[in-house]
């Protein structure tokens, strides 16, 4: 097991390694004590330090074939309801009803909740983001997030067109999309959601849609291939800047960006009372403000994955960057959902 000194996780930095190394284990490499200048060497993080080890470790984590085997079973079982009521409600800070807890045991023995209470391992915060997803779909009444709010994301809108979603998650949208698309592919960093996308499609009784684990800011896919790039609620997790750049280059001439999230522009005032809603808030301020001015984040929370740190540019900052990746960022078309905002741009 890697080893780090304790003195070293006192800033915040450091604690995706202490996360990572403490439940995923790390290759053999004796003890690594990263002074300050290894980590910020000329006010920029080191690339070969350990928060980026952290990272690699979270993207390509993957169940093996007995849990892949068992989390089938349970998700498709006739019990499966009270299953995904219970983790959607711990994911979403929810109390969970006394109907759903009957799931608990059931949790325990897939390794998604610690022994007797209903919090979750580092295995099951990854296995709930799956299945919070597909439990907020199934309240949409399986619809596109927004569609009721722009004709641009109605499904009839993307009829005959080849769609791409980075940030695709277990592909709730790509299952909406199936109908109408001619084809819709996503663009997936974290490994284990894909392995939701087969099971959770089959409980649907529809066909598995195409996601490739690959990072949004370097997709595998060629030049001008699709006719629409369809980003929801998933760009404040990348480089921005750097994912621009490889929306335009996939795009065809005359294809759109349809990019949906929060913004600093809107984004609420920090809640004073909860301390952990603050501390959030406040890391959050400081690396959209960072990555504003610098094209970085500062401080990595603790966490297993840079979704821990997100960022909300201001709008402004986003049409500079799509004007700068070759995208016209279409005023007219831009459009409130519910705390999101809906951007388009197109290529020329």
């Amino acid at each position: 097991m890697l080893k780090v000194a304790k003195r070293q996780f006192r800033h915040p930095i450091c604690w995706p390694a202490r996360a990572a190394t403490a439940t995923l284990g790390a290759p053999p490499s004796g003890q690594a004590v990263l002074p300050w200048p290894f980590l910020l060497r000329g006010g920029k993080p080191y690339q070969a330090d350990i928060r980026d080890f952290a990272r690699r470790i979270v993207v390509g984590f993957t169940l093996d074939s007995h849990q892949v085997a068992q989390v089938r079973e349970a998700l498709l079982s006739t019990d499966s309801d009270r299953l995904i009521e219970l983790v959607s409600c711990i994911s979403l800070g929810w109390p969970p009803p006394e109907s759903a807890l009957l799931a608990l045991p059931l949790t325990e023995e897939l390794g998604w909740t610690k022994p007797g209470q209903p919090a979750f391992t580092d295995t099951g915060m990854l296995a709930a983001d799956s299945i919070r997803e597909y439990r907020l779909w199934l309240d949409r009444d399986r619809k596109l997030h927004g569609e009721d709010h722009s004709p641009l994301l109605r499904p009839e809108s993307y009829a005959g067109l080849e769609v791409l979603e980075p940030g695709s998650g277990f592909g709730c949208n790509l299952l909406s999309l199936q109908a109408t698309a001619l084809r819709a592919v996503g663009i997936e960093p974290v490994a284990i959601y894909e392995q939701f996308t087969e099971i959770l499609a089959t409980r649907e009784g529809l066909n598995p849609p195409e996601i490739i684990v690959a990072d949004a800011e370097s997709m595998p896919v060629g030049d001008a291939s699709f006719d629409v790039v369809l980003c929801y609620s998933a760009h404040q997790y990348m480089d921005v800047r750097r994912a621009f750049v490889e929306f335009s280059r996939v795009l065809r001439p005359g294809g759109q960006l349809q990019l949906i999230g929060g913004t600093r522009d809107d984004r609420s005032p920090m809640r004073i009372g909860n301390f952990r809603q603050l501390r959030s808030d406040w890391l959050t301020t400081i690396n959209t403000v960072a990555y504003e001015r610098f094209g970085r984040r500062l401080l990595t929370p603790k966490g297993l994955s840079r979704t821990t740190a997100p960022v909300y540019p201001r709008l402004r900052y986003i049409d500079v960057w799509l004007k700068a990746a070759g995208l016209h960022t279409r005023q007219d078309l831009r459009r409130r959902i519910g705390t999101d905002t809906l951007t388009v741009a197109e290529k020329k």
